[in-house]
């Protein structure tokens, strides 16, 4: 640490020691801890409360458990909100573009649910109009399956598969074609994403009975339903919202 440092910022995740053990030891800059905050195992909360008294300030990604932290004796004056986010290159507004597809993002593994889309896209698909399409965009474990699920149901026509894209020119087009960014199961980013180009989110809301069991990001905050997102309650609900 140079001498003229200020402060310090330090990931609040006790799974590594490095970012929270300096919390012990004399210091001139302040000590800050950035990011999310109590845990669903409760035996954790009161180490993190420990820790976060012994910090001069703590930053979270936003503001719906502050309340909760004063309650349990945290001081509010200490607390501040700067919400996650990401940065969309080429970001416009394409909402009234004209719209002939879903939309999935992300890495094809087992908290995002692509299976959940395939089959719901696959039940819905004879209400749809006939050049509705189904755009996948990256790479993971469960390619394999989505393969077998698009040619079980015999729609290997209307849904493609682009593979990892990083290039924000064709995630644009993308974009600009998609009804909505559909992610059944872990939503983060991704959300965001989607709304610095005027496209609206369908995902399932956090609940301890979905099949993925999934703790969503903080940025689901960022979802209102039927504002800016079509937020459903049971999994396999997604086809009526599609």
């Amino acid at each position: 640490m140079r001498d003229d440092t200020k402060a310090l910022i330090a990931m609040f995740d006790l799974r590594w020691p490095s970012y929270t053990l300096p919390v012990f030891f004399s210091r001139k800059a302040r000590f800050i801890f950035w990011g999310g905050w109590y845990s669903p195992r409760r035996l954790v909360n009161p180490v993190r409360d420990f820790l976060a008294d012994r910090a001069d300030a703590a930053i979270l990604y936003g503001g719906e458990e502050i309340e909760t932290m004063v309650a349990r004796g945290r001081d509010r004056a200490k607390i501040y909100v700067a919400p996650n986010t990401i940065h969309v290159p080429g970001h416009t507004d394409l909402s009234d573009r004209r719209k002939n597809s879903l939309l999935f993002v992300g890495r094809l593994i087992q908290r995002k649910r692509p299976d959940l889309l395939v089959e719901a896209f696959a039940k819905v698909r004879p209400q749809l109009p006939q050049d509705t399409a189904l755009d996948i965009v990256g790479d993971g474990e469960l390619r394999p399956l989505l393969d077998a699920l698009v040619r079980k149901f015999g729609i290997e026509d209307v849904v493609r598969f682009h593979g990892a894209v990083t290039d924000p020119a064709p995630l644009s087009r993308l974009f600009e074609s998609a009804y909505a960014y559909v992610s059944p199961g872990h939503i983060g980013l991704g959300g965001l994403h989607s709304f610095g180009h005027g496209v609206a989110v369908i995902t399932c809301a956090p609940r301890a009975d979905n099949v993925s069991k999934t703790r969503y990001g903080p940025e689901f905050l960022n979802l209102k339903n039927e504002e800016n997102a079509l937020i459903y309650g049971r999994e396999d609900e997604l086809d009526a919202q599609i």
